[in-house]
C-alpha cells in the first residue's frame, strides 16, 4: 500500500516536474526579433549600399543639393534601416571627446579675434612684406595662415585672416603682388593644418584610434607644412597674370 501510495506519489509528480521544465524553457527562449523596415540584403548588397552612400553624399554635396550633415544624417538612417550596422553600434561609433574638443575650438578662435591677437599678429605679418619680398612673403602668409589653422576652425582662421590682408591691399602695402596671389596663399594655409590634431576634424578622428600623440602630429606635420609652403608660394608667385582677377 505505501509502495502503491509512494507510486502514485511519484506519479502525481511527475506533471509538475514536466510543466515546471517546460515553463523554464519557454522563459528562456529569446523573443523573435521584430520585422526589419526595410529589405534586408546579404553581405554583398550591405557592401554596395555602403558604398553607394558614401558616393552618393560626396556627389549630392559637391551639387548642392543639400548641407554635409542633413546628407550624412540620411545616409547612417538608410545604412542602419537595412542592417548594415545596428542602432547599438552607430551610437558607439560616436567619439563624444572629438565633439567637446571640437566645440571647445571655436571657443578659441573668438577669444582671438576679441582680444585683438590676431589683429595685433596680422599688423606684425604687414610689415614683413617691404622686407622679405613677394615670394617671401607669399611663404610667410601661407605659414601664418596655416600655424592659426593649427588652433581655430579653418572657418574661423580665414575670416580673421582675411579682414587683414584686405587692410593691407586698401591700405597700399601690396606693392609686388596681386590681391588674389595672397588670398590664394591664405585660403591653402588655412587648410594645411597638419601641425596639432586640433586643427580638424579628421586629425582628431584618427588622434585616438591610431594611438597617436600631440608630439607625432609636431613631428611630421611641420616639415609636412613647411615642404608644403614652399610648394604653394613658388606655385602662386608663378602664375601668368591672365589666371588671376
Amino acid at each position: 500500500g505505501g509502495g502503491g501510495g509512494g507510486g502514485g506519489g511519484a506519479n502525481g509528480d511527475a506533471p509538475a516536474v514536466s510543466v515546471s521544465v517546460a515553463s523554464f524553457s519557454r522563459a528562456d527562449t529569446p523573443p523573435s526579433p521584430s520585422p526589419p523596415l526595410l529589405p534586408q540584403p546579404g553581405v554583398r548588397g550591405k557592401q554596395l549600399v555602403a558604398g553607394g552612400s558614401l558616393v552618393a553624399v560626396l556627389a549630392l554635396s559637391l551639387c548642392g543639393a543639400g548641407t554635409l550633415l542633413h546628407l550624412s544624417l540620411a545616409a547612417a538612417f538608410l545604412l542602419v534601416g537595412v542592417g548594415c550596422l545596428t542602432v547599438e553600434q552607430a551610437f558607439r561609433s560616436i567619439q563624444h571627446r572629438v565633439l567637446l574638443t571640437i566645440a571647445a575650438s571655436f571657443g578659441l578662435g573668438a577669444a582671438l579675434d576679441r582680444s585683438g591677437l590676431s589683429a595685433m599678429l596680422g599688423a606684425l605679418l604687414a610689415e614683413l612684406e617691404p622686407l622679405l619680398g613677394p615670394l617671401p612673403f607669399l611663404g610667410a602668409v601661407f605659414l601664418f595662415t596655416s600655424a592659426l589653422s593649427c588652433l581655430v576652425s579653418n572657418a574661423a582662421c580665414v575670416v580673421l585672416v582675411y579682414g587683414v590682408l584686405k587692410d593691407l591691399h586698401d591700405g597700399g602695402g601690396l606693392a609686388a603682388l596681386r590681391p588674389a596671389q595672397v588670398m590664394l596663399a591664405m585660403m591653402m594655409g588655412a587648410s594645411a593644418s597638419f601641425a596639432t590634431p586640433i586643427g580638424y576634424q579628421t586629425n582628431l578622428m584618427v588622434l585616438q584610434p591610431g594611438g597617436y600623440s600631440f608630439a607625432d602630429f609636431a613631428r611630421l606635420g611641420v616639415p609636412l607644412t613647411l615642404s608644403t609652403a614652399l610648394c604653394a608660394a613658388a606655385s602662386i608667385y608663378s602664375l601668368p597674370a591672365s589666371w588671376l582677377p
